[in-house]
């Protein structure tokens, strides 16, 4: 009995321990919630409170620890676009153990990655038992720390951030606590959103009231007028400067139409900017006008209209302008200035200066100053007159007259001669400057003629002399001072180019518009060179006369240096060369002319000698052995047959010598227009059998040129022996082709003949393709005249031919014939 009470008060005793022990863990489980509750009031406190992010995170942080009771508690924030988190509050880290929170990266299987990634929280309520955490052992044993959460921080619903919680206890967050915390970082994230905002607003606000104080100043204190006009053109808003600039107050500006402010010479362009704005909206003009000032005068404004009567709030022509009278009034007076400047630079290397209307110097260049300096003593300032600058009387009677016709409007030139302080001669060029409509005064171009005048009296007997020589000899001279640029010419030069000398100045470009155009390139180096070695130098070329006649010149050029090694001077001879020059040819025509004789004799001889000799030697052996009585009557019928066959050959001959007689003679040619395209076809037509026959394929291309002016006789000739020629020596394994086609040369035509025949070895017969009699194809009949003849028919129409050609590759013939140009059309 004893002992069954002994062990139901051990069973007693055993279930009472239990429920000890369980109420123990509710009383420490209900301890640990009212911590959290505690810790969630306190953070929501706070964030009523507090107005900065930065606080918020440090009241957090430190809640956490005194109330939640936490071991540590941080806030990271991620940077680097996700790839670091960043430990900006913390309570519990030790200073050591910080830099391990500082821009630490983050793994991409890591706890913090997942909790960016997912947005929810991350729990571990045993640490030592997680592999992934096994290079935080040592953190994690020093601090004791069993189980931690990293909690989610968002702004505007994307993760910035991370709440991290650690505490002691193991297996801490339970379903409840996890819920509570979760609450506590929404109400985190909450606040930041709220900060947000308001900063948002703050800044919005600020940039708001910037702007207003901006565009108040702006239009305040802007010298720029505003306006705002409606449709019609009249003024519904405009700025205070209006006061400034044109005088009126807002309230007498305001209301006006814009037509009664504008000067009557600019409304018809407002109205048309004004249809131009109106059209589309958004569009700007821009634009100058005047405007009219409240004291009645014209002010010049400078600016643009842009349409937004659609805008809200606005709904008008937006106008902002400047006054730029000061601006307009001193581009006028730049303008003045420079028209005068152009007046005083189109004279250059002289006295350049100019008055105004009452004498007064308004400019001058340096030369001038310093001639007014030698001759009066002092140089005259700018806006003194000059009629009180110490001139003499003659000097200022010459400039009043002068004046009065400049002044009127005349341009003229006159030559002044002074005695004082030296004897002088000046030539002077007027011309009035005119502005707008008025004249304002008178430029003035003195140029220095006395040496001129001197050389002029004392040369000018030895001057008609050489005239007269210059005459006989058709010599002319030049000569050009290259530092001063004057360049004078004898009267004889005048003559050699057929032109007047009131009425053309000396000059390079005169001189080079009379050379031939073919020989200028070629005269301008013979200069260039001169100018180059410093030789004196000789130049034949061809120029062309005022009338048009052509002729020969030569020029015989000198250079001479001044003290400074500077060339100084280009003179030289002129003369007209045409009648040696024209005889020098016609001695070298003759002479080739006689040198071809020459040759064709050579060549007749040769036939003589050859192509005589062996039938006539035929006919007189025949006519002796005819003699013999004891001839047979078949030896008879032989020998005359013989005699007969070389008199046929011996008259072929005397034809042939004939026919190249009668080419090679000075007969009357006239010329007559020829279409070669009608030429080859009349060809074509006479040899059509030949054509068909042979299947011969014969084309011609003439764009280029298919009318000349020639001896149609010889050229159809040319072209019925060349086009019988490649008939004649065509391939027989392939079909003949023969094409024909001309080429416009500036003065020349060009005429090309191919064929795909039998061709000719140029390397061993090129010296006589052209020869008399000469064959290079013995198998095929003929007498070697053809090419002889072409030959002959070119020289006489003063061409020339070229052939290339190779055996079996074909034959080209080259025929080039001179056609003054305005006879080949």
């Amino acid at each position: 009995m004893k002992s069954s009470s002994a062990g139901e008060l051990k069973r007693v005793s055993k279930k009472l321990l239990v429920e000890i022990k369980k109420k123990d863990s509710q009383l420490a489980e209900l301890t640990k919630l009212r911590r959290l509750y505690a810790f969630i009031s306190q953070v929501n406190q706070k964030i009523v409170r507090v107005k900065d992010q930065q606080t918020l995170f440090k009241n957090a942080c430190a809640i956490a620890v005194r109330f939640g009771k936490f071991k540590i508690a941080w806030i990271g924030l991620f940077v680097n676009d996700d790839q670091l988190l960043n430990c900006v509050r913390q309570i519990g880290i030790p200073a050591e153990d910080l830099k391990y929170f500082k821009d630490f990266s983050i793994a991409e299987t890591g706890p913090q990655k997942k909790v960016l990634n997912t947005g929810d929280c991350y729990i571990r309520n045993d640490i030592f038992i997680e592999p992934e955490f096994k290079n935080w052992v040592a953190f994690v044993d020093k601090h004791k720390i069993c189980s931690f959460i990293i909690l989610p921080i968002k702004k505007a619903g994307i993760v910035i951030g991370t709440f991290n919680l650690y505490s002691v206890e193991p297996g801490f967050f339970k379903k409840e606590e996890v819920a509570l915390l979760l609450e506590v970082t929404g109400d985190i994230s909450f606040a930041l959103d709220m900060f947000e905002r308001a900063n948002k607003q703050k800044l919005a606000e600020e940039q708001v009231n910037i702007v207003e104080k901006r565009y108040k100043f702006l239009i305040e204190k802007s010298f720029d007028i505003k306006t705002l006009s409606n449709a019609d053109g009249e003024i519904i808003y405009c700025s205070p400067s209006v006061n400034t600039q044109l005088g009126y107050t807002v309230d007498e500006f305001i209301h006006r139409s814009m037509f009664d402010l504008l000067h009557p010479d600019d409304i018809l362009k407002f109205k048309k900017d004004r249809d131009t704005v109106l059209t589309t909206p958004g569009t700007t003009v821009y634009y100058q006008r005047r405007m009219l000032h409240k004291n009645g005068s014209w002010i010049w404004c400078e600016g643009s209209t842009t349409n937004m009567l659609a805008e809200p709030g606005i709904h008008g022509l937006l106008s902002n302008y400047r006054n730029i009278t000061d601006k307009k009034i001193r581009e006028q007076e730049r303008e003045f200035d420079q028209n005068n400047l152009t007046a005083l630079i189109n004279n250059t290397n002289d006295l350049m200066w100019s008055i105004d209307t009452d004498f007064n110097l308004i400019t001058a260049n340096k030369p001038f100053n310093e001639m007014t300096k030698r001759m009066l003593g002092k140089q005259i300032e700018k806006g003194r007159s000059l009629l009180d600058s110490g001139f003499s009387d003659h000097q200022k009677l010459e400039l009043k007259k002068n004046a009065d016709r400049v002044f009127s409007g005349e341009a003229f030139r006159v030559t002044e001669h002074n005695k004082y302080p030296t004897e002088s001669w000046s030539d002077i060029a007027y011309s009035p400057i005119i502005k707008g409509t008025e004249i304002v005064g008178a430029t003035c171009h003195t140029r220095d003629i006395t040496g001129l005048k001197i050389a002029e009296q004392k040369n000018l007997q030895s001057e008609a002399r050489l005239m007269e020589a210059q005459a006989i000899t058709h010599t002319g001279n030049y000569d050009i001072d290259t530092i001063n640029h004057v360049e004078v010419w004898s009267d004889e030069m005048y003559r050699i180019y057929g032109i007047n000398k009131m009425e053309h100045e000396p000059s390079p470009e005169l001189f080079f518009s009379f050379i031939h155009p073919d020989d200028v390139d070629y005269v301008r180096a013979r200069i260039d060179r001169t100018f180059k070695d410093l030789e004196s130098a000789s130049t034949e070329f061809r120029f062309i006369r005022h009338d048009g006649a052509l002729r020969y010149g030569c020029s015989e050029t000198k250079l001479e240096r001044n003290q400074n090694h500077k060339i100084s001077r280009f003179y030289g001879t002129m003369q007209d060369i045409t009648q040696r020059k024209l005889a020098e040819l016609e001695y070298t025509k003759m002479i080739n002319d006689l040198s071809i004789r020459n040759k064709d004799l050579e060549q007749f001889g040769y036939i003589i000698s050859h192509n005589l000799r062996a039938p006539v030697a035929n006919i007189i052996g025949a006519s002796v052995a005819l003699k013999d009585p004891e001839l047979s009557s078949q030896d008879i019928v032989i020998l005359n047959d013989g005699i007969n066959s070389s008199a046929m050959k011996l008259d072929q001959v005397i034809q042939d010598l004939n026919q190249i007689l009668q080419v090679t003679g000075t007969i009357d040619k006239i010329d007559e227009k020829i279409i070669l395209s009608e030429l080859v076809e009349d060809i074509k037509g006479s040899v059509q059998l030949l054509i068909d026959k042979y299947h011969i394929t014969l084309s011609y291309d003439f764009s280029e040129a298919n009318h000349l002016f020639i001896f149609k006789p010889y050229l159809y000739s040319i072209f019925y022996n060349l086009i019988l020629n490649s008939v004649k020596y065509r391939r027989m394994d392939i079909s003949c082709i023969i094409h024909i086609k001309s080429h416009q040369l500036k003065n020349k035509v060009e005429l090309i003949f191919q064929d795909n025949g039998t061709g000719i070895d140029l390397q061993k017969h090129g010296n006589s393709v052209f020869g008399l009699y000469k064959r290079f194809h013995e198998h095929i009949e003929g007498k070697g005249m053809g090419l002889f003849m072409v030959k002959t028919q070119v020289d006489a129409l003063g061409g020339k031919i070229s052939i290339q050609s190779a055996p079996n590759r074909g034959t080209e013939f080259t025929i080039e014939l001179t056609v003054p140009e305005t006879r080949t059309n």
